[in-house]
């Protein structure tokens, strides 16, 4: 099955959005669904399996015409103290979190973490993406949306496509995080180790040897002393 949504239309005055709510891998507690999913701007979700923990993404590179509107994504957010599993273009995804996500075919799955945790896992590389950060995955395969390569190391999230995006259709507020900040300190240089120079301590006569003697013919060491 597929789920898609339209890109801005000015001229009809019109913008895709939708709503998804899903339990995931959850435990079916209560009659609410557990996971929301916001698909907007020209984003769809193809391959979805009937509980929702698979499918495959695709956002549109092209951005919207007015600067008010945000670019094609998916933000996803599971409820406070738990652990959703899906898997996304391939790649798992084991949020407690509310996470933004792109995916323009033969570009990158890129996943966002905004608040609690992710763990991205693919091609037997697993990072944890903490918030402020995100994580890159190349695409590619069929129709340019399979992972076929492993996770980057976390980098500072681009704080700007997210700006205007549709945060008050997610169940609770949220907060955006301060991009992460990547240390630039050099590690500190080992010291070469050097052989320190022999030190030579001078000879210098004791201050109280005033006497003199005149050496003679004949004259020894020992009878000198």
């Amino acid at each position: 099955s597929r789920a898609s949504t339209m890109p801005l239309d000015e001229a009809n005055q019109t913008w895709g959005i939708a709503i998804i709510k899903a339990q995931l891998n959850l435990p079916e507690t209560s009659l609410e669904p557990s996971v929301t999913l916001v698909l907007y701007g020209g984003a769809a979700l193809d391959g979805l399996s009937p509980t929702l923990t698979a499918a495959r993404l695709q956002t549109s590179t092209a951005l919207p015409p007015c600067p008010e509107a945000p670019p094609a994504a998916l933000l996803i957010q599971s409820p406070p103290g738990t652990s959703a599993t899906l898997t996304l273009n391939g790649a798992s995804l084991t949020l407690g979190s509310t996470v933004y996500v792109t995916a323009p075919a033969n570009g990158t799955l890129t996943i966002a973490t905004l608040e609690g945790t992710v763990v991205v896992s693919a091609r037997g590389t697993t990072r944890i993406v903490r918030p402020g950060a995100q994580v890159r995955l190349p695409l590619g395969g069929d129709g340019g949306q399979e992972v076929i390569g492993a996770p980057s190391e976390p980098e500072p999230l681009d704080i700007n496509p997210l700006q205007h995006a549709p945060f008050a259709l997610l169940e609770r507020p949220i907060t955006l995080p301060v991009p992460l900040v990547l240390s630039t300190a050099a590690a500190p240089t080992p010291p070469v180790p050097t052989t320190a120079p022999a030190v030579v301590i001078p000879c210098i006569p004791r201050p109280d040897w005033a006497g003199t003697i005149t050496v003679q013919r004949g004259d020894t060491l020992s009878t000198i002393a």
